[in-house]
């Protein structure tokens, strides 16, 4: 599952990263939101143009259906759901982020975790979108989470392996393949530590 990541500030954020944000800044008009990012504010997002280019434009976070916002796609179903069916056809995306955050359901109250990728850098999620009426909006894709991730949730974002991560945005490519060996090799570290955390300090 993924209910949140995390842009860094300026400062601290890869120069891949803020490329990719001050061009969806561009084309948006207005600065992204910096720090932790929740479904209904908006983020820079990558997806192929209709001249074959890869670019960045600001788009909401879920897609919305009656009074729910839909922020997460569960990856093995996407291509018989008639609400992302459609999506996954034509429109693909890759939404970068440093990290993403869980929360440890073992414990209460449940402490908060960050997951990046070992060597740091950005990530990048596995998405759909699609436009509601004017506006731009996504939904991350999920899948069942490795036994060392699953003790936090059972569910995971799909990040695609750096090889495939340009195929998934092609829509001739299957997604299946595009999707094949996701990374699922994630350092992760507390956000909230608990009294164990502090005992083993």
């Amino acid at each position: 599952m993924c209910g949140r990541f995390y842009i860094p500030e300026p400062d601290d954020s890869p120069e891949r990263l803020e490329t990719i944000l001050r061009q969806a800044e561009a084309r948006g008009g207005q600065p992204m939101k910096r720090g932790e990012i929740s479904p209904g504010d908006t983020a820079a997002v990558l997806v192929r143009s209709r001249a074959g280019q890869i670019a960045a434009f600001p788009m909401r976070w879920g897609f919305q259906l009656g009074d729910r916002l839909v922020f997460n796609a569960r990856s093995e179903s996407v291509g018989v759901k008639p609400t992302f069916r459609e999506s996954l056809e034509r429109r693909r995306c890759l939404v970068p982020v440093a990290y993403y955050f869980e929360w440890d359901h073992r414990y209460h109250p449940r402490p908060k975790y960050r997951f990046a990728l070992p060597a740091g850098g950005v990530m990048y999620l596995a998405g759909l979108y699609r436009m509601e009426g004017k506006t731009p909006v996504f939904t991350v894709l999920t899948r069942e989470a490795p036994p060392e991730l699953a003790v936090f949730h059972n569910r995971m974002p799909v990040i695609p392996a750096a090889p495939r991560a340009r195929a998934w945005l092609d829509a001739t490519v299957d997604p299946d393949w595009a999707l094949a060996d996701a990374q699922s090799a994630l350092e992760w570290r507390t956000e909230t530590p608990t009294l164990l955390d502090w005992m083993n300090a």
